[in-house]
C-alpha cells in the first residue's frame, strides 16, 4: 500500500515538473519578456517627451495646470453632492440608502486616487522636470556666455531647441562642460543629473 502511494506521488510530481518546464515556464517567460518590453518602451517614450517639453524653453504652464487641477475638483463636488443626494433619496429602504453610500464613496475614493496619481505622473512631475533642465541650462550658459562666442552661444540654444532625448540632453551638458573647462570656468552643477 505504501509503495503503491509512493509510486503515484512520484509519477504525479514528474507529471507536475513535466507540466511547469514544458508549459508553465515558457509561458512566464513570455510574460516577463514582453512586461520588460512594454516598461522599457513606456519609460522611453515618458522620458523623450519630458525632455522635448524643456527643449521648448520657458513657459508658464503652471498655471494652467492648477487651473485644471481645481476645476477638476470643483466639477467633482458640484457633480458628487447632488449625485449621491438624489442615488440615496430613490432607494426606499435605509440599510440599501447607506451601503450605496459607502459604496459611492469607495469609488469616489477609489477614483479621486487614480485622478490624482494621473495628475502627478501626468502633469506634475514632467513639469517640475521640465522647470529644473531649462533652470540649469539656463544659469550654465549665463555663466559660460562671456568667455564663448556669439556662434557657439547661439548654437547651443539651437541645440537645445531641438533636444529631442536624454542623449541629447547629456551632448549640448557635455559640450558645455568642455567649454568651460577650455575656458577655465567652474560652471554650476546641474539640477537633474
Amino acid at each position: 500500500m505504501i509503495d503503491e502511494q509512493l509510486r503515484k506521488n512520484f509519477l504525479a510530481s514528474i507529471i507536475a515538473s513535466i507540466v511547469v518546464i514544458f508549459f508553465i515556464q515558457p509561458i512566464l517567460k513570455l510574460i516577463w519578456s514582453c512586461t520588460i518590453f512594454v516598461s522599457n518602451h513606456l519609460y522611453e517614450g515618458y522620458t523623450k517627451a519630458i525632455y522635448r517639453s524643456a527643449a521648448l524653453g520657458d513657459r508658464n504652464d503652471v498655471i494652467v495646470g492648477l487651473m485644471i487641477f481645481f476645476t477638476a475638483i470643483m466639477f467633482g463636488i458640484i457633480s458628487g453632492i447632488p449625485f449621491g443626494y438624489l442615488s440615496a433619496k430613490r432607494l426606499s429602504d435605509k440599510v440599501k440608502s447607506i451601503m450605496i453610500g459607502k459604496r459611492l464613496f469607495v469609488l469616489a475614493y477609489f477614483l479621486s486616487i487614480i485622478f490624482l496619481l494621473c495628475f502627478l505622473f501626468g502633469f506634475v512631475i514632467p513639469r517640475f522636470v521640465d522647470l529644473q533642465l531649462n533652470t540649469s541650462f539656463q544659469q550654465r550658459l549665463t555663466v559660460l556666455a562671456p568667455t564663448i562666442s556669439d556662434i557657439e552661444l547661439k548654437e547651443l540654444k539651437a541645440s537645445w531647441a531641438q533636444m529631442q532625448s536624454r542623449k541629447d540632453y547629456e551632448l549640448i551638458k557635455d559640450r558645455m562642460d568642455n567649454m568651460a573647462k577650455l575656458n577655465g570656468i567652474d560652471l554650476p552643477a546641474p539640477l537633474l543629473k
